[in-house]
């Protein structure tokens, strides 16, 4: 039945180590081992102080998944594998919330961990990493795609049942859904809104590059890998 919540906020600090160059890093073997051991780490959370520097100056501490903190610290791999256990509580539930804004893929603010903030150890996470954010975010977004279909087909099923004008028997003795595309509406309507979704990914992507010849559009279905790649493409060139 996994960890209590209790657990959450101070695990969630011991997955956050320094790596070699000093920087901040979520534990990505940690991070797995928590996973394996059925401690919902995607449900956890971590305390955060956020400022934007510019004029004028604005300070607020913000509870953010450790999703969120993944794809700050621009760690592509511990992304997917969050979004991937996340799935359904995430993108369906709504008892996962995003606390991620357009102004994290772009590094406006700078994050320190709250709780390492009071002990003394004021290290923000690393900025300048807008391109591996980016990327990360791609990456999950089209994890969190796989859920949002693998849900859909339950839903609609589910939403079917509530009343018979929803679906009828054929001749052949084989049920058809009536008025799909109203149905999935319906399921879209109740996905919660978060920013972690390919299409909105797209416009805050694109918005890096004002008056850039090149425009990210990402395929349907596309993979998380290729999504991914994809993104670093577009904003820093290569394969």
């Amino acid at each position: 039945c996994g960890a209590p919540s209790a657990v959450g906020q101070g695990l969630a600090e011991l997955l956050l180590i320094e790596d070699p160059s000093g920087r901040y890093v979520l534990d990505a073997d940690a991070v797995e081992a928590a996973i394996a051991a059925n401690l919902h780490v995607e449900a956890m959370r971590m305390e955060m102080m956020q400022i934007d520097f510019t004029y004028p100056m604005r300070k607020t501490t913000k509870k953010f998944g450790m999703l969120d903190i993944a794809i700050c610290l621009g760690q592509e791999a511990v992304a997917r594998m969050l979004a991937e256990g996340a799935g359904p509580r995430l993108t369906v539930q709504g008892t996962i919330p995003c606390m991620l804004a357009e102004s994290h893929l772009q590094c406006r603010e700078d994050l320190f961990p709250l709780g390492l903030w009071k002990a003394g150890k004021n290290k923000s996470f690393s900025k300048g990493n807008s391109a591996q954010r980016a990327a990360a975010a791609a990456a999950a977004a089209a994890e969190l795609d796989v859920a949002r279909e693998r849900e859909r087909v339950e839903y609609l099923l589910l939403f079917a049942q509530w009343d018979r004008h929803w679906f009828s028997r054929h001749r052949s003795g084989t049920i058809h859904l009536c008025q799909p595309t109203l149905l999935r509406h319906i399921f879209e309507f109740m996905l919660p809104e978060q920013v972690l979704t390919l299409p909105r990914l797209e416009d805050c992507i694109n918005e890096f590059r004002p008056g850039g010849t090149q425009c990210l559009s990402f395929p349907a279905r596309v993979a998380p890998d290729e999504a991914a790649r994809l993104t670093r493409k577009l904003l820093v060139g290569g394969g």
